[in-house]
C-alpha cells in the first residue's frame, strides 16, 4: 500500500502545480486588459503589446474618458497662416480630438480622409477634388485651424461649407455634453462663442 499511497500523493501535487500555473496566467491576462497602462510595468514603445494599446486608449480619450496629456506627443502641428476659420482652445488632448476628427472624416459621404502631416488632417471632396485640411495646435498655440489646400469650383465650395458646418456642429455636441467632466473633454474653448463665432464666417447652408 506504501507505493499506492506515493503515487497518490505525487499526482496530487502535480494538479496543485499545474492548476497554479494556469490561474497565474489567467490573472496576468485579466491585468493586462484591466489595468491602465501606467499599472501594468514598463512597455517598450515599439513593442507589439504598446502598438495595440496605442490606439484603444486615444479612442477612449476621444469621448471623454482619457487622461490631460501630460507631455507633448508630437501630434501637433503649427497653425496655418491662411486658415480660413480658427478656433482657439483653453486645453486639447491633442491625440485624441487628432482620433475623433481622423474618423469623423472618414465616415463623411463623398469625403476622403488621411493624415498629411503630424497633427495635419486632409479631407478631399471626391467628385471636385477640392480639399482642406484641419491642423491641431497645443501649448500656447492650442486651436483647431482650417485651411483650404486646394480650391475647386462653386460646387465645391458649397460642399465644403457644408462640411465644415457639420464639423461645427461635432464640436458643439461635445462641448454639450453634460455626462463628459470638463477635465476629461478633448477639448475646452478659450471663448465660449468661439464656435459660432466662426460659424458666422461659413457660407448659410441650404435650409
Amino acid at each position: 500500500l506504501a507505493p499506492s499511497v506515493s503515487r497518490s500523493g505525487m499526482m496530487s501535487a502535480r494538479w496543485v502545480v499545474v492548476v497554479g500555473v494556469v490561474l497565474s496566467v489567467l490573472c496576468a491576462i485579466a491585468t493586462s486588459f484591466v489595468l491602465p497602462p501606467a499599472l501594468r510595468g514598463p512597455t517598450s514603445p515599439t513593442s507589439p503589446a504598446a502598438s495595440q494599446r496605442e490606439p484603444l486608449g486615444v479612442l477612449a480619450a476621444g469621448k471623454g474618458f482619457g487622461k490631460a496629456e501630460s507631455t507633448p506627443s508630437g501630434n501637433s502641428a503649427k497653425p496655418p497662416s491662411d486658415a480660413i476659420l480658427t478656433i482657439p482652445f483653453k486645453d486639447i488632448k491633442i491625440g485624441a480630438l487628432k482620433m475623433f476628427i481622423s474618423l469623423w472624416v472618414m465616415g463623411q459621404e463623398d469625403w476622403t480622409g488621411n493624415e498629411v502631416q503630424s497633427g495635419v488632417i486632409s479631407a478631399v471632396h471626391d467628385a471636385t477634388q477640392g480639399s482642406v485640411q484641419i491642423s491641431l495646435a497645443d501649448g500656447s498655440d492650442a486651436s483647431l485651424s482650417v485651411s483650404r489646400s486646394k480650391d475647386g469650383t462653386l460646387q465645391y465650395r458649397l460642399q465644403e461649407a457644408l462640411l465644415l458646418h457639420r464639423l461645427l456642429d461635432e464640436l458643439e455636441d461635445i462641448m454639450g455634453d453634460a455626462s463628459i467632466a470638463d477635465d476629461k473633454r478633448v477639448f475646452t474653448l478659450s471663448d465660449p462663442g468661439a464656435i459660432e463665432a466662426v460659424r458666422s464666417t461659413i457660407p448659410a447652408r441650404q435650409a
